[in-house]
Protein backbone atom coordinates (compact mmCIF):
# COMPACT_ATOMS: atom_id res chain seq x y z
CA UNK A 1 0.00 0.00 0.00
CA UNK A 2 1.12 3.51 -0.51
CA UNK A 3 2.22 5.97 2.06
CA UNK A 4 -0.01 8.70 1.08
CA UNK A 5 -3.13 6.36 0.48
CA UNK A 6 -2.56 4.67 4.25
CA UNK A 7 -2.27 8.20 5.68
CA UNK A 8 -5.87 9.38 3.72
CA UNK A 9 -7.39 5.70 5.63
CA UNK A 10 -6.28 6.24 8.95
CA UNK A 11 -7.08 9.89 9.10
CA UNK A 12 -3.15 10.20 10.30
CA UNK A 13 -0.10 12.88 9.87
CA UNK A 14 2.86 12.10 8.03
CA UNK A 15 5.48 13.41 10.37
CA UNK A 16 8.15 13.47 7.88
CA UNK A 17 9.80 12.73 4.33
CA UNK A 18 10.50 8.77 4.14
CA UNK A 19 12.66 7.88 1.21
CA UNK A 20 10.04 4.91 0.71
CA UNK A 21 7.10 5.48 -0.51
CA UNK A 22 4.95 2.38 -0.13
CA UNK A 23 5.15 -1.02 2.67
CA UNK A 24 4.21 -4.73 2.06
CA UNK A 25 1.69 -5.66 5.42
CA UNK A 26 1.03 -4.69 8.74
CA UNK A 27 1.94 -5.81 12.19
CA UNK A 28 1.31 -5.09 15.66
CA UNK A 29 3.84 -7.57 17.04
CA UNK A 30 7.78 -5.89 16.31
CA UNK A 31 8.84 -9.83 16.76
CA UNK A 32 7.34 -10.58 13.39
CA UNK A 33 7.97 -7.76 11.67
CA UNK A 34 10.18 -8.33 8.50
CA UNK A 35 11.59 -6.02 5.51
CA UNK A 36 9.30 -3.97 3.83
CA UNK A 37 6.31 -4.29 6.84
CA UNK A 38 4.48 -1.22 8.66
CA UNK A 39 4.65 -0.95 12.45
CA UNK A 40 1.42 -0.45 14.76
CA UNK A 41 3.43 0.81 17.48
CA UNK A 42 1.47 0.32 21.08
CA UNK A 43 4.12 1.12 22.41
CA UNK A 44 7.50 3.17 22.03
CA UNK A 45 9.71 0.15 23.85
CA UNK A 46 8.73 -1.83 20.66
CA UNK A 47 9.87 0.77 17.59
CA UNK A 48 13.88 -0.10 17.49
CA UNK A 49 13.40 -3.63 17.58
CA UNK A 50 10.40 -3.21 14.97
CA UNK A 51 12.71 -0.49 12.64
CA UNK A 52 15.91 -3.38 12.79
CA UNK A 53 13.65 -6.03 11.88
CA UNK A 54 13.50 -3.91 8.66
CA UNK A 55 10.13 -1.92 9.46
CA UNK A 56 9.57 0.73 6.46
CA UNK A 57 6.76 2.54 8.72
CA UNK A 58 5.45 3.35 12.25
CA UNK A 59 2.18 4.32 13.34
CA UNK A 60 2.09 5.57 16.42
CA UNK A 61 -0.48 7.92 18.47
CA UNK A 62 2.52 8.98 20.72
CA UNK A 63 4.86 11.79 20.84
CA UNK A 64 7.99 10.18 19.03
CA UNK A 65 11.58 10.67 18.35
CA UNK A 66 12.01 10.06 14.77
CA UNK A 67 15.42 7.69 14.65
CA UNK A 68 15.45 6.51 11.41
CA UNK A 69 14.43 9.29 8.78
CA UNK A 70 14.54 7.27 6.07
CA UNK A 71 11.18 5.26 7.20
CA UNK A 72 7.33 6.38 7.35
CA UNK A 73 6.44 7.86 10.71
CA UNK A 74 2.72 8.54 10.63
CA UNK A 75 0.85 9.85 13.93
CA UNK A 76 -3.08 9.28 14.59
CA UNK A 77 -5.13 10.67 17.53
CA UNK A 78 -6.26 7.16 18.20
CA UNK A 79 -5.02 3.60 17.28
CA UNK A 80 -7.78 1.36 17.79
CA UNK A 81 -9.99 3.87 15.74
CA UNK A 82 -6.91 3.79 13.00
CA UNK A 83 -7.29 0.13 12.78
CA UNK A 84 -11.05 0.54 12.23
CA UNK A 85 -10.90 2.22 9.44
CA UNK A 86 -8.11 0.11 7.81
CA UNK A 87 -10.43 -3.13 8.44
CA UNK A 88 -13.81 -0.91 7.56
CA UNK A 89 -11.64 -0.65 3.83
CA UNK A 90 -10.34 -3.92 4.01
CA UNK A 91 -13.64 -5.48 4.64
CA UNK A 92 -15.44 -3.23 1.84
CA UNK A 93 -12.54 -4.40 -0.53
CA UNK A 94 -12.98 -8.02 -0.33
CA UNK A 95 -16.82 -8.45 0.39
CA UNK A 96 -16.02 -9.95 3.68
CA UNK A 97 -18.23 -9.81 7.06
CA UNK A 98 -18.19 -10.14 10.68
CA UNK A 99 -20.50 -11.55 13.34
CA UNK A 100 -20.32 -11.51 17.04
CA UNK A 101 -21.50 -14.13 19.22
CA UNK A 102 -21.60 -15.52 22.61
CA UNK A 103 -19.03 -17.89 24.21
CA UNK A 104 -21.18 -20.92 24.04
CA UNK A 105 -22.36 -19.97 20.00
CA UNK A 106 -18.69 -19.54 19.21
CA UNK A 107 -17.64 -22.76 20.83
CA UNK A 108 -20.47 -24.90 19.31
CA UNK A 109 -19.59 -23.21 15.64
CA UNK A 110 -16.08 -23.65 15.76
CA UNK A 111 -16.99 -27.92 16.89
CA UNK A 112 -19.74 -28.65 14.64
CA UNK A 113 -18.48 -26.60 11.23
CA UNK A 114 -17.15 -29.33 8.62
CA UNK A 115 -15.30 -26.79 6.62
CA UNK A 116 -13.76 -23.38 8.12
CA UNK A 117 -12.13 -22.24 4.54
CA UNK A 118 -15.08 -19.30 4.62
CA UNK A 119 -15.48 -18.99 8.29
CA UNK A 120 -12.47 -17.10 10.33
CA UNK A 121 -12.68 -17.60 13.99
CA UNK A 122 -10.69 -14.30 15.94
CA UNK A 123 -8.57 -15.29 18.44
CA UNK A 124 -9.08 -12.15 20.64
CA UNK A 125 -5.80 -11.41 20.51
CA UNK A 126 -5.19 -8.39 17.89
CA UNK A 127 -1.78 -9.38 17.39
CA UNK A 128 -2.70 -12.78 15.91
CA UNK A 129 -5.91 -11.52 14.29
CA UNK A 130 -4.78 -8.22 12.12
CA UNK A 131 -2.92 -10.20 9.45
CA UNK A 132 -6.64 -12.32 8.56
CA UNK A 133 -8.71 -8.68 9.60
CA UNK A 134 -6.11 -7.00 6.79
CA UNK A 135 -5.60 -9.30 4.42
CA UNK A 136 -6.64 -10.51 0.96
CA UNK A 137 -8.72 -13.18 1.12
CA UNK A 138 -12.58 -12.00 -0.45
CA UNK A 139 -15.92 -13.23 0.81
CA UNK A 140 -15.07 -14.36 4.29
CA UNK A 141 -17.13 -14.57 7.51
CA UNK A 142 -15.11 -13.38 10.53
CA UNK A 143 -16.21 -14.05 13.90
CA UNK A 144 -15.53 -12.84 17.51
CA UNK A 145 -16.76 -13.25 21.11
CA UNK A 146 -14.43 -10.48 22.40
CA UNK A 147 -16.88 -7.46 23.12
CA UNK A 148 -13.75 -5.48 22.63
CA UNK A 149 -13.47 -6.76 19.24
CA UNK A 150 -17.22 -4.84 18.10
CA UNK A 151 -14.51 -1.60 18.86
CA UNK A 152 -12.69 -2.14 15.50
CA UNK A 153 -15.93 -3.32 13.02
CA UNK A 154 -18.53 -1.17 11.99
CA UNK A 155 -21.30 -3.30 11.10
CA UNK A 156 -21.83 -6.17 13.10
CA UNK A 157 -23.88 -9.22 12.69
CA UNK A 158 -25.44 -11.20 15.39
CA UNK A 159 -27.28 -14.46 15.27
CA UNK A 160 -31.38 -14.49 15.64
CA UNK A 161 -32.72 -16.59 18.48
CA UNK A 162 -35.48 -14.70 19.26
CA UNK A 163 -37.78 -16.96 16.87
CA UNK A 164 -36.73 -20.14 17.43
CA UNK A 165 -39.63 -22.59 18.47
CA UNK A 166 -38.64 -26.00 19.28
CA UNK A 167 -40.43 -29.22 21.01
CA UNK A 168 -38.28 -31.05 23.89
CA UNK A 169 -38.70 -34.89 23.33
CA UNK A 170 -36.70 -35.51 26.91
CA UNK A 171 -34.38 -32.95 28.91
CA UNK A 172 -31.69 -34.17 31.79
CA UNK A 173 -29.37 -31.44 33.50
CA UNK A 174 -26.69 -31.89 31.48
CA UNK A 175 -28.39 -33.68 27.83
CA UNK A 176 -31.51 -33.21 25.89
CA UNK A 177 -33.46 -34.34 23.07
CA UNK A 178 -35.16 -31.88 20.98
CA UNK A 179 -37.47 -31.20 17.17
CA UNK A 180 -36.63 -28.30 15.30
CA UNK A 181 -38.26 -27.84 12.32
CA UNK A 182 -39.01 -31.55 11.84
CA UNK A 183 -35.47 -32.98 12.88
CA UNK A 184 -34.76 -34.65 15.24
CA UNK A 185 -31.58 -33.29 17.53
CA UNK A 186 -31.20 -36.68 19.67
CA UNK A 187 -28.98 -36.56 22.79
CA UNK A 188 -27.58 -33.40 22.97
CA UNK A 189 -24.54 -32.84 25.29
CA UNK A 190 -25.67 -29.10 26.67
CA UNK A 191 -27.38 -27.73 29.25
CA UNK A 192 -31.25 -26.94 28.32
CA UNK A 193 -30.43 -22.80 28.75
CA UNK A 194 -28.15 -22.95 25.67
CA UNK A 195 -31.22 -24.62 23.14
CA UNK A 196 -32.08 -21.39 21.97
CA UNK A 197 -28.38 -20.28 20.94
CA UNK A 198 -27.32 -23.95 19.87
CA UNK A 199 -30.78 -23.55 17.46
CA UNK A 200 -29.66 -20.54 15.96
CA UNK A 201 -25.98 -22.08 15.17
CA UNK A 202 -27.95 -24.73 13.26
CA UNK A 203 -30.27 -22.21 11.83
CA UNK A 204 -27.24 -20.24 10.22
CA UNK A 205 -25.08 -23.03 9.11
CA UNK A 206 -28.91 -24.40 7.31
CA UNK A 207 -29.93 -21.30 5.89
CA UNK A 208 -26.23 -20.86 4.54
CA UNK A 209 -26.10 -24.30 3.11
CA UNK A 210 -23.09 -24.83 5.56
CA UNK A 211 -22.12 -28.39 6.23
CA UNK A 212 -21.94 -29.34 10.11
CA UNK A 213 -21.65 -32.85 12.31
CA UNK A 214 -22.69 -33.14 15.32
CA UNK A 215 -20.98 -36.57 15.63
CA UNK A 216 -19.27 -36.40 19.22
CA UNK A 217 -20.51 -32.94 20.56
CA UNK A 218 -20.49 -31.76 23.73
CA UNK A 219 -20.55 -27.64 24.96
CA UNK A 220 -17.59 -26.57 26.81
CA UNK A 221 -19.84 -24.39 28.92
CA UNK A 222 -21.31 -25.78 31.98
CA UNK A 223 -19.83 -29.56 30.96
CA UNK A 224 -19.99 -31.72 33.96
CA UNK A 225 -17.33 -33.15 35.71
CA UNK A 226 -18.19 -36.42 37.44
CA UNK A 227 -16.18 -37.15 40.59
CA UNK A 228 -16.16 -40.38 42.82
CA UNK A 229 -15.01 -40.80 46.58
CA UNK A 230 -12.00 -39.67 45.77
CA UNK A 231 -12.59 -37.01 44.26
CA UNK A 232 -11.38 -38.40 41.07
CA UNK A 233 -12.70 -37.40 37.43
CA UNK A 234 -14.31 -40.31 36.26
CA UNK A 235 -16.42 -40.99 32.92
CA UNK A 236 -19.32 -38.97 32.25
CA UNK A 237 -22.40 -40.80 34.67
CA UNK A 238 -19.81 -42.81 36.53
CA UNK A 239 -20.57 -40.97 39.77
CA UNK A 240 -23.70 -38.78 41.60
CA UNK A 241 -21.39 -36.08 42.47
CA UNK A 242 -20.95 -33.78 39.90
CA UNK A 243 -18.71 -30.48 39.68
CA UNK A 244 -19.51 -27.74 36.78
CA UNK A 245 -16.63 -25.36 36.31
CA UNK A 246 -16.88 -22.15 34.69
CA UNK A 247 -14.69 -19.62 33.56
CA UNK A 248 -17.20 -17.22 32.17
CA UNK A 249 -18.49 -15.09 34.77
CA UNK A 250 -20.46 -13.82 31.57
CA UNK A 251 -23.27 -17.08 32.38
CA UNK A 252 -23.26 -16.47 36.15
CA UNK A 253 -27.50 -16.00 35.55
CA UNK A 254 -27.72 -18.85 33.46
CA UNK A 255 -25.09 -21.13 35.64
CA UNK A 256 -28.06 -20.47 38.33
CA UNK A 257 -30.75 -21.16 36.18
CA UNK A 258 -29.73 -24.44 35.04
CA UNK A 259 -28.56 -25.32 38.15
CA UNK A 260 -31.96 -24.42 40.24
CA UNK A 261 -33.58 -27.05 37.68
CA UNK A 262 -31.81 -29.54 39.77
CA UNK A 263 -34.67 -29.81 41.93
CA UNK A 264 -33.93 -33.43 42.91
CA UNK A 265 -29.98 -32.36 43.82
CA UNK A 266 -28.55 -31.07 47.14
CA UNK A 267 -26.34 -28.52 45.19
CA UNK A 268 -23.99 -25.45 46.11
CA UNK A 269 -22.89 -22.57 44.28
CA UNK A 270 -19.33 -21.39 44.51
CA UNK A 271 -18.13 -18.08 43.65
CA UNK A 272 -15.05 -16.06 44.01
CA UNK A 273 -14.84 -13.07 46.25
CA UNK A 274 -14.66 -10.66 43.91
CA UNK A 275 -18.66 -11.34 43.00
CA UNK A 276 -19.70 -11.12 46.67
CA UNK A 277 -21.89 -8.14 45.43
CA UNK A 278 -23.46 -10.13 42.44
CA UNK A 279 -27.42 -10.55 43.20
CA UNK A 280 -27.99 -14.03 43.52
CA UNK A 281 -31.77 -15.61 43.39
CA UNK A 282 -31.57 -18.71 44.97
CA UNK A 283 -34.27 -21.20 46.10
CA UNK A 284 -33.70 -22.45 50.25
CA UNK A 285 -32.25 -26.17 49.25
CA UNK A 286 -29.21 -23.74 47.47
CA UNK A 287 -25.83 -22.73 49.46
CA UNK A 288 -23.78 -20.38 48.31
CA UNK A 289 -20.81 -19.86 49.34
CA UNK A 290 -17.72 -17.56 48.56
CA UNK A 291 -13.50 -18.06 48.56
CA UNK A 292 -10.78 -15.88 48.78
CA UNK A 293 -8.02 -18.16 46.49
CA UNK A 294 -7.72 -22.13 45.15
CA UNK A 295 -7.05 -23.39 48.50
CA UNK A 296 -10.12 -22.22 49.83
CA UNK A 297 -11.82 -23.29 46.95
CA UNK A 298 -10.47 -26.60 46.90
CA UNK A 299 -11.32 -26.87 51.20
CA UNK A 300 -14.91 -25.87 50.31
CA UNK A 301 -15.39 -28.45 47.52
CA UNK A 302 -14.14 -31.50 49.40
CA UNK A 303 -15.29 -30.22 53.00
CA UNK A 304 -19.02 -29.49 51.87
CA UNK A 305 -21.74 -32.46 51.37
CA UNK A 306 -23.52 -31.89 47.75
CA UNK A 307 -24.30 -33.62 44.49
CA UNK A 308 -23.98 -30.71 42.20
CA UNK A 309 -21.85 -28.02 42.52
CA UNK A 310 -21.46 -24.83 40.56
CA UNK A 311 -18.31 -23.19 40.51
CA UNK A 312 -17.12 -20.35 39.02
CA UNK A 313 -13.06 -19.78 38.63
CA UNK A 314 -10.75 -18.40 36.12
CA UNK A 315 -7.78 -20.60 36.99
CA UNK A 316 -9.22 -23.87 39.38
CA UNK A 317 -8.00 -27.20 38.07
CA UNK A 318 -9.78 -29.91 38.87
CA UNK A 319 -7.51 -32.29 39.24
CA UNK A 320 -5.82 -31.07 42.28
CA UNK A 321 -8.85 -32.29 44.32
CA UNK A 322 -7.90 -35.63 44.09
CA UNK A 323 -5.92 -37.98 46.52
CA UNK A 324 -6.08 -35.26 49.33
CA UNK A 325 -7.30 -36.17 53.07
CA UNK A 326 -10.64 -35.35 53.46
CA UNK A 327 -11.22 -32.55 56.27
CA UNK A 328 -15.30 -31.81 57.99
CA UNK A 329 -16.07 -28.58 58.83
CA UNK A 330 -18.90 -26.54 59.33
CA UNK A 331 -20.05 -26.59 55.55
CA UNK A 332 -20.57 -30.08 56.23
CA UNK A 333 -24.03 -29.31 58.48
CA UNK A 334 -26.10 -26.89 56.25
Amino acid sequence: MKIQTFVDIVEGKLLNEPSISAFENIRINSNNVRRGDLFIAYSQDDIKDAIDNGAYGVLTEQEVQIIDKEIAWIRVPDLQSAIKRLVDISFTHNHNTCMFLSYFEYDCLHKILSDKKDIVFLSGNIEKDIENLLGDSKDLVFVFKDKNYKNYFRNINYLNSNDIKYDIIKKSLFEVSLVYKGQLFDSIKMPYVFIKNFLSVIEYLSSHKISYSLQGYSSSYFAPLFINDTFEVVDYGKSQKVVVLEREYDYINDGISFIMSAKWAKKIIVLPKSLNNAHIDIDKDTKVFYFKDNSELKSLLKTTIYYVALVFSKDFNINSLKNQTIQHSLFNNF
